[in-house]
C-alpha cells in the first residue's frame, strides 16, 4: 500500500476514534480496532505491551465474540488515538 494512502486511512481512523464514545455501537467499537490491526499490524504488540491485550483477546473482540466492558473500551480507544497521533506526527516529521 502506497505510504500517502495508508497516511491517508490513518487519518480517517483517527477521525473514526475521536468521533467514537462510550454511547456507539458494539460494532462501531469493533471496526475501528479491526481496522487498526488491519492497518497496521504492529498495533498488536503495542496494545500487547501498554495494555496487557493479548493477540487471542483482540481476535474474540474484532470478530465480535465477546467484547470488553465499556471503561475498557474507552481506555483501549485513547490508547488507539495516542498510537495513530504518534504515527501520523512521525510520518509528519520525515
Amino acid at each position: 500500500m502506497d505510504d500517502s494512502v495508508r497516511r491517508a486511512m490513518k487519518e480517517k481512523l483517527l477521525e473514526d476514534a475521536r468521533a467514537w464514545n462510550t454511547d456507539s455501537s458494539d460494532r462501531s467499537f469493533m471496526d475501528i480496532l479491526r481496522n487498526a490491526i488491519d492497518l497496521d499490524p504492529s498495533y498488536v504488540d503495542k496494545f500487547d505491551g501498554s495494555l496487557g491485550i493479548d493477540s487471542d483477546e483482540l481476535r474474540e473482540w474484532c470478530a465480535g465474540r465477546s467484547l470488553p466492558e465499556t471503561f475498557s473500551r474507552w481506555v483501549i480507544i485513547d490508547d488507539l488515538k495516542k498510537l495513530l497521533e504518534a504515527d501520523l506526527s512521525q510520518t509528519t516529521e520525515a
